[in-house]
């Protein structure tokens, strides 16, 4: 049985570094184009920010990730983000970090500390579940048989519907 964890809800909060103003959102989502729609309307919403920065990543494997510095300097951004769910094991989810910039520079260092703090509050304001993906399976038996198919499943706590008799 594979598992992996993800977020449950979609949230956000914010943090003030240096007088920027950086918003946090975490997303649960199930594919791309999910993505792309969540980032499209947090840019339309935060038209006026300064940055709008995002990293996912999809699937039980992790097998697609994706990030942007939205104009930042090269990998301050997106890919501090992207480090965030990796090191917590967090897939299906999206995080984008808007900023409104407050006059002081931060510098590389500075930025990507600010765009890890900023993903881990969007993180810590979500409620992360483990889900485990299982496998449905229909079986067919002559009624005899009910009764040793029951003790089977109870003893190996397999999660089942209510039998259909016909």
């Amino acid at each position: 049985m594979r598992e992996y964890k993800t977020v449950l809800n979609n949230t956000n909060d914010e943090i003030i570094i240096e007088k920027s103003r950086f918003i946090g959102y975490s997303f649960h989502i199930s594919s791309q184009d999910e993505a792309e729609n969540f980032i499209k309307s947090i840019k339309k919403q935060h038209y006026d920010a300064t940055h709008n920065c995002y990293a996912y990543i999809l699937n039980d494997d992790m097998s697609i990730m994706k990030c942007s510095d939205d104009k930042e300097p090269s990998s301050t951004a997106g890919v501090p983000m992207l480090e965030v769910l990796k090191k917590q094991n967090i897939t299906n989810c999206l995080i984008i970090a808007t900023r409104y910039f407050g006059g002081i520079k931060l510098g590389a260092g500075g930025l990507t500390r600010a765009y890890s703090k900023t993903a881990k509050i969007a993180l810590s304001s979500n409620t992360i579940v483990e889900k485990r993906i299982f496998k449905q399976l229909e079986i067919s038996i002559d009624y005899n048989f009910i009764g040793k198919i029951q003790k089977f499943i109870e003893n190996n706590h397999i999660l089942f519907k209510a039998p259909e008799f016909f």
